[in-house]
């Protein structure tokens, strides 16, 4: 008797390792998938602007954004945890801290501009040399998070495909073949080595 409940003990674990297995795996498959449309949205919308780069104009767009970008990430956390490839999962979380640091920061930035903005309007005042130095040193930091996210997602990318066994997902300014999108002045940064 002793033996059958052990058994259906062992049974009943075998079954939570194989469910948790297949719930790590649900959620890499969605995070990946989330991952690769956060990079597609980056990419569009301020991938040239930050690729090419010319100080001598005004240094980035406004980029509008009202959501949160990280639905999936944010809600599996606990599933992160379980993730048994540490490479993987340390991977990760770095990818999503730096992207989450580079919305942080846009924000910031927008926030800067528009002031800057409201002060180029006036006559009397216009816009203040302080005011334009910090838009640029602003737009240098942007592009040292935007380089840093687009390494760790190169990286992140590459992980999850080979843990989930899928075929690599060509990624504009990642993969780039059209000499626009190689950018002729990327800053590498040394947080994302």
């Amino acid at each position: 008797m002793n033996k059958s409940r052990f058994e259906q003990a062992e049974a009943e674990r075998q079954r939570n390792r194989t469910s948790d297995r297949d719930r790590v795996l649900g959620t890499l498959h969605a995070l990946r998938e989330e991952i690769l449309q956060l990079w597609m949205i980056v990419a569009e919308d301020l991938g040239g602007p930050i690729e090419n780069l010319d100080l001598k104009r005004k240094p980035l767009p406004y980029w509008s954004y009202n959501q949160s970008y990280f639905s999936v990430f944010d809600r599996n956390a606990g599933t992160i945890g379980l993730i048994e490839n540490d490479q993987l999962r340390s991977s990760l979380v770095r990818t999503y801290m730096f992207a989450k640091r580079l919305v942080d920061q846009y924000q910031g930035y927008n926030r800067m501009d528009v002031r800057a903005s409201a002060n180029a309007a006036q006559p009397a005042t216009g816009a203040s040399a302080d005011t334009t130095y910090a838009l640029h040193a602003g737009a240098l930091t942007l592009i040292e998070s935007y380089n840093a996210l687009k390494n760790n997602i190169d990286q992140l990318r590459n992980l999850l495909d080979a843990e989930l066994g899928l075929k690599k997902t060509p990624l504009p300014y990642i993969d780039a073949t059209d000499p626009k999108q190689a950018g002729a002045s990327r800053v590498q940064t040394k947080e994302s080595k």
